[in-house]
């Protein structure tokens, strides 16, 4: 079952259930580092694009986002095969989202829809860990 995140974020929350952690940190945009230096499991949302509460879950079929830089919404499944994910990975995919839909496929891609404008004033870096098994 999804885990419900709302403010004020923790620090550091662990899922045990799904073997991850995750670390939260506001920051100003001009903190943000290049995009290019960012790595695969950590995101940056524009806070005021999100609708609180944040849930972590597993994804479901016809999950759909819109992948950063798309115009419109895709079904997960296509974008998995796009990337070439491989199928044994797919159910074990979880995924970061807010009231009204995904935000970040987490480790793949965050969702157009929240990401960092020049009107952004207040940033949520959200970045996962695998928990020691």
């Amino acid at each position: 079952s999804p885990v419900r995140i709302s403010l004020p974020f923790p620090d550091t929350l662990n899922v045990d259930a799904m073997g991850i952690g995750l670390r939260f940190f506001q920051c100003r945009p001009d903190r943000l580092p290049c995009w290019k230096n960012i790595p695969c499991n950590q995101a940056h949302f524009d806070l005021a694009k999100l609708s609180l509460p944040l849930r972590v879950r597993h994804t479901i079929p016809g999950d759909r986002f819109v992948p950063l830089g798309a115009s419109g919404s895709q079904k997960l499944k296509k974008f998995f095969i796009d990337h070439h994910v491989p199928r044994r990975d797919r159910g074990q995919t979880t995924v970061l989202t807010d009231g009204k839909r995904i935000v970040w496929v987490m480790g793949h891609r965050m969702s157009d829809e929240v990401k960092v404008t020049p009107q952004t004033t207040q940033v949520l870096r959200v970045e996962y860990f695998l928990l020691d098994t």
